[in-house]
């Protein structure tokens, strides 16, 4: 190389002497970054895909090349993310290529001191061979207490991730049913055992209820007990928006978060007082209608009076009117509005109760055979 060549190379020189005289474009640029080229522009073809991290659902665009994964960017298309990912999403290529990704196992054997390491398919094999044998050593075709056909293990059970998706939770159910597994449990169902009863009987909707592009629409957005700004980045994209619309951010949790510092209130209160503070909203708003009078009178069952004979939990010391003790459930009679004859919102609607108790047992009927493990429901003898 000569000095001349040297002294061109130079990016002083080039910033100098070239129309870059900030000294931030091809100024700037080595030989080496000029040769480079994007992974995405060499990829054979593109796969739209979603982020398998938390529940926001942003697109992603995934680039393969000879059947690898060379690269996860954002989706611009999508109407959830438009091109955003967090730091999770945006590492989720690590998942397929990432250096710190297993493909083999560490297996102690019983009594053993030490670990050893097992390809895949020798534990896969393993796994197989273990619920076979428990399978066969628990199986009971007869239930211990009664004479009924059951056909089912109690040895094994399932718990499922709340991120595995539609498909992924059919197979598994179908492969325990199969198997004759009754105990298979997933993690949603208990996140949202809750919520189910509290907004599918207010809302009608037991997850959800809007989009979360709709919260661009707020007038005040109150986040309780979520560091949403940290967990959900790309999702409080939606708050930001509606925060610089002009609406109202308030924030409440016993630690001051990210989400806190973005918010224009930040409540704070001790461990355990949330439903004693949210109790105390009520109350306030109540007190001093404070509330939408005209959306809770024309959109809401606000404005609708239950039947005389309903008695609440104060009333009866936690239970609703209509409990059968013996059975353990509800006779929603009492729950009836004064002058319908149709079921209150924890009901079905727009059916009187003998049609809803039918289709209720017909649901039940149905749903015997995974009661009772692969071999379904008891026939005559």
């Amino acid at each position: 190389m000569g000095v001349r060549t040297w002294v061109e190379g130079w990016p002083v020189y080039r910033q100098l002497t070239g129309n870059d005289r900030l000294g931030r474009g091809a100024a700037a640029k080595s030989r080496y970054t000029d040769e480079l080229k994007p992974r995405t522009s060499t990829a054979d073809r593109v796969v739209q895909s979603v982020c398998p991290y938390c529940a926001v659902g942003c697109g992603q665009k995934v680039y393969v090349k000879d059947e690898k994964v060379v690269q996860i960017e954002g989706d611009p298309d999508s109407p959830v993310s438009r091109g955003r990912l967090c730091p999770k999403g945006s590492a989720s290529l690590q998942l397929t290529t990432g250096s710190s990704r297993e493909h083999q196992v560490l297996y102690r054997r019983p009594h053993g001191t030490g670990w050893e390491t097992l390809d895949l398919d020798t534990a896969m094999h393993m796994v197989a061979d273990r619920i076979i044998k428990t399978r066969s050593d628990v199986w009971e075709w007869d239930a211990t207490d009664a004479d009924v056909r059951v056909r089912r293990t109690l040895g094994i059970a399932s718990l499922g991730g709340a991120t595995l998706d539609n498909e992924e939770n059919y197979l598994i159910k179908k492969l325990h049913t199969a198997l004759g597994v009754v105990q298979v449990e997933n993690q949603a169902r208990v996140c949202h055992s809750a919520t189910v009863a509290g907004l599918g009987t207010s809302f009608g909707r037991g997850g959800a209820t809007t989009f979360m592009q709709d919260l661009q629409n707020s007038d005040c957005i109150v986040i309780q007990g979520s560091n949403y700004a940290e967990n959900h980045p790309v999702g409080f994209q939606w708050v930001m928006e509606a925060k610089a619309r002009g609406a109202t951010v308030i924030h409440v949790d016993p630690r001051y978060t990210r989400t806190s510092a973005v918010a224009d209130i930040y409540v704070p209160l001790r461990a355990g007082t949330d439903i004693a503070f949210l109790g105390g909203i009520v109350n306030h708003v109540l007190n001093t209608e404070s509330y939408f009078r005209d959306y809770v009178v024309n959109y809401t069952n606000a404005a609708t009076i239950l039947n005389e004979d309903f008695q609440d939990t104060e009333d009866l010391d936690g239970v609703f009117s209509g409990l059968n003790e013996k059975t353990r459930n509800y006779i929603a009679d009492s729950w009836r509005y004064e002058g319908m004859g149709v079921i209150a919102a924890a009901g079905a609607r727009g059916e009187n109760l003998e049609e809803s108790e039918l289709k209720q047992r017909l649901i039940h009927e149905a749903g015997r055979g995974e009661s009772h493990g692969s071999g379904g429901a008891a026939l005559g003898r």
